[in-house]
């Protein structure tokens, strides 16, 4: 289509809601009118109903444009859920997407070495609380299969001995080895009434997660086939349950982790560069924005002993609180700086994804700021001896698609999972329709 509906659907979605305001606060005051001058019940509905008052005829033109408009923005809505990517959009993004990834369904986005496992069918994204733990059990320590014939040196004997390197014995020695917490089970419903994504959560380690990540990073360049071998298995049991103990040959161990995006008052995205301290996590490179892997405190709760209701907003909420130092103490009875920085209202889920280098689960999220990014940056840019980031740059739509369409010559530049994040960002802006316009009109432009 020549315009685009999904930035129209926002609009309306936003005069939707000043009409209503403004058609209960003007509807208010005439009933009130109404019922206080109406001497019956009868006297009351018939003055309602009369058109020769301009006061009155006012009121129901008022709810007659209110309905029209609620009902073109869930005409629009529907529209925009079930828009598919289109056949050159496909062709281009299975051109900037790593042969480790194998084939892409017509409902996957992938970029890079990261693909979708599920993504909201609505591009404005999940709301926080459909994540919901239904189980979490923390008396399981993860077991590599005893033998695979596919993953060569992927074994318990191989891990027995890689704990006994000097490096993993300071580690317990000084008691580094935390808990890490991993996805055994993902599956979404797209039940219109009650969209819910059910997550099981078990318990696992940081050194059993390193063993892994070095062995599939290696894995990667040095062996294709197994790799796309290990990759459809995961990708396979995505939906079910991925890592069941009864069976030797599974193997998913992962670290369930957040992919954040900040989004400027102003509409752009927030990219920070890893500092050069995070040696396991592509330092110097650019991401989009932070990532937090998730703990405990985030989805349990000691006190009575079950599973935290809406994890994920208290998830978004440590990440930003540790990363950028900021305050959540409200401030002589007026809001915290929490508050006046982030938008929470605002926070979205947009999809679950595979980091396809390290064969890891993340969910990316997006929040808006109250602030520009000047603002943003100057009250709470991160200091070039920050162990997380040392620099904040904004980035446009524009921009965002640059980056996509020069993957891989820009690779050694950004974190491996900064491809799809920004293009969910894209698509979460712009709709389905108006991102495979662009990607396809700034391709041809490059070539």
């Amino acid at each position: 289509m020549a315009f685009n509906l999904w930035n129209i659907n926002k609009k309306l979605i936003w005069l939707e809601n000043k009409m209503f305001g403004c058609t209960l606060a003007y509807s208010s005051g005439i009933i009130i009118n109404l019922i206080s001058d109406a001497d019956s019940i009868s006297g009351f509905a018939g003055t309602c109903f009369s058109v020769n008052k301009p006061a009155i005829l006012i009121m129901w033109l008022l709810v007659a444009i209110t309905a029209i408009i609620a009902l073109t923005t869930r005409i629009l809505h529907y529209i925009n859920k079930h828009q598919n990517p289109s056949a050159e959009f496909n062709k281009i993004m299975k051109e900037h997407t790593d042969s480790l990834l194998g084939q892409i369904g017509q409902n996957e986005l992938s970029w890079g070495f990261n693909k979708n496992i599920h993504r909201s069918k609505d591009p404005a994204g999940w709301l926080p609380e459909a994540f919901y733990i239904s189980s979490y059990e923390d008396n399981l320590d993860y077991q590599f299969p005893i033998r695979n014939e596919e993953l060569p040196d992927y074994d318990r004997s191989q891990y027995r001995l890689y704990m006994q390197t000097e490096a993993m014995q300071r580690c317990l020695r000084n008691k580094n080895n935390k808990e890490r917490f991993a996805v055994s089970f993902i599956e979404p419903n797209y039940n219109n009434k009650d969209k819910r994504v059910e997550l099981k959560i078990i318990k696992t380690n940081w050194t059993s997660l390193q063993f892994s990540w070095n062995y599939f990073r290696r894995l990667d360049c040095n062996n294709q086939l197994v790799a796309n071998k290990h990759i459809e298995e995961i990708t396979k049991k995505m939906g079910k349950a991925f890592l069941d103990n009864s069976q030797e040959g599974d193997f998913a161990i992962n670290s369930f982790c957040l992919h954040l995006i900040l989004e400027t008052k102003d509409g752009e995205a927030i990219l920070a560069k890893i500092s050069r301290n995070k040696n396991n996590d592509y330092p110097t490179t650019w991401a989009a924005t932070l990532g937090e892997q998730l703990e405990k405190e985030d989805f349990y709760d000691p006190h009575t002993n079950t599973t935290r209701t809406n994890f994920v907003t208290r998830w978004v909420r440590r990440a930003l609180l540790e990363e950028f130092d900021i305050s959540d103490e409200p401030k002589y009875g007026q809001d915290s700086e929490y508050d006046e920085i982030v938008n929470e209202n605002s926070l979205r889920v947009l999809s679950i994804d595979m980091e396809g280098d390290i064969y890891n689960i993340a969910i990316t999220c997006v929040v808006k700021l109250k602030l520009t990014f000047e603002d943003f940056k100057n009250s709470k840019g991160i200091w070039a001896d920050s162990e997380e980031s040392t620099e904040l740059r904004a980035c446009t739509l524009p921009e965002i698609r640059d980056i996509l369409l020069n993957y891989p010559n820009n690779s050694a530049l950004y974190h491996p999972s900064t491809y799809l994040r920004l293009l969910m960002f894209h698509l979460y802006k712009t709709g389905t329709s108006e991102l495979c316009k662009a990607i396809s009109r700034d391709s041809k432009n490059i070539a």
